[in-house]
């Protein structure tokens, strides 16, 4: 790399850190910021480089990471820009190559197609050919996934060359991602909400008002306590679809370090070499990968009965669950539409941390 990270982080006045898990393109841009901090996950990857912050009033991380397969494969920084509020469109937009069965849109002026992968390929139709300002979205789009970018429901990215990295042109980028940004957001909120999203509204304002939440529409986000810890639900894009996110932020650390994972979820090469640690409860051992040390102190964090059945209770539902001794969070591969099935992962998330937390313990953590 020709241009210090270090430096890099100081000209842009954005915060250095490691990041902790590859960077995933088909990510929404808050699990990216989940995925990457160090804290919330596991040990930072050795030679990663992580700089976040905001830029014309939006969040914002660079990213360095590698792209392309044998003799292609070649370093790279990814600027990635939050859109916010996100599309909803279960879509992404992006150079052929990125995309599995993508659709296309011809860009005017012809002889040009724009790409793009979408659970609904007629919505995000829709969405290019508003008669809404601005007329040549499409172009604009068009002319900036041939420049390296990719835009999905919560991010505009920016590819650049490792060896193009420097401060000039890293602005460039943020720039282009927050204009593009802006353009989007624009055309979005000029466009009526999916007869899914109205079901949602219904559903997740219900619960809301019952239990005393903050429920944020336009972002699909719902925000509270339970047992003392903070909870946000939300609807996040992965790749083309949407997904139902569960996070609980605990309201102190374990005091341990450990992983626990959703067993299926887990690379197999990964559980072949890897030690995982039993709590003795067959269905759980069988649901769940553990790992952590020390092996004591990791298993009485799952001593409580009540801990294992409501984490049994949700892992059938979910295409992934992981918990650290910060965080706890799963994803369910659907808009969770249902105020029943809402109020039972809240239910879930209430009793892993009242298990957790029932005996008190020391004051930097129940198991230090």
């Amino acid at each position: 790399m020709s241009y210090p990270w270090p430096r890099l982080a100081e000209a842009l006045d954005f915060t250095p850190r490691r990041a902790a898990a590859p960077f995933d393109l088909t990510a929404s841009f808050r699990q990216i910021e989940r995925d990457l901090t160090p804290e919330i996950v596991s040990p930072p990857i050795a030679n990663s480089h992580l700089l976040r912050g905001t830029w014309r009033d939006r969040r914002a991380v660079i990213v360095n990471h590698r792209v392309g397969l044998g003799e292609d494969r070649r370093a790279c920084a990814s600027v990635v820009v939050e859109l916010t509020p996100p599309l909803h469109l279960a879509a992404v937009f992006g150079a052929p190559g990125q995309l599995d069965r993508a659709h296309q849109v011809e860009v005017a002026g012809g002889h040009r197609w724009l790409s793009f992968q979408a659970a609904d390929a007629d919505a995000a139709r829709t969405f290019l050919r508003s008669l809404a300002l601005p007329h040549d979205l499409t172009q604009q789009i068009a002319d900036a996934v041939d420049g390296g970018c990719t835009i999905t429901d919560s991010k505009v990215c920016w590819s650049i060359d490792d060896r193009e990295v420097a401060p000039d042109r890293v602005r460039a980028a943020l720039d282009a991602c927050a204009a593009l940004a802006a353009m989007l957001e624009a055309r979005r909120a000029t466009l009526p909400a999916a007869p899914w999203d109205l079901d949602l509204r219904r559903a997740w304002g219900s619960v809301a008002a019952t239990r005393g939440f903050t429920f944020e529409a336009p972002r699909a986000c719902l925000r509270g306590e339970v047992a003392g810890a903070a909870l946000e639900v939300a609807i996040e894009e992965r790749g083309p679809g949407l997904d139902t996110t569960v996070d609980v932020q605990f309201p102190r650390p374990l005091g341990v370090d450990l992983e626990l994972r959703k067993a299926a979820a887990v690379p197999r090469l990964r559980r072949w070499f890897g030690r995982d640690l039993a709590v003795g409860e067959r269905a759980f051992d069988d649901a769940f990968v553990i790992r952590g040390a020390p092996g004591h102190h990791v298993r009485r964090v799952f001593d409580a009965p009540p801990l294992r059945a409501a984490l049994l209770g949700v892992v059938g539902e979910v295409v992934d669950l992981r918990m650290s001794q910060h965080r706890l969070a799963w994803r369910r591969a659907t808009p969770m539409l249902d105020r029943a099935a809402l109020d039972r992962h809240v239910d879930a998330a209430a009793a892993v941390v009242r298990a957790i937390f029932a005996a008190g313990g020391a004051a930097s953590g129940p198991y230090r």
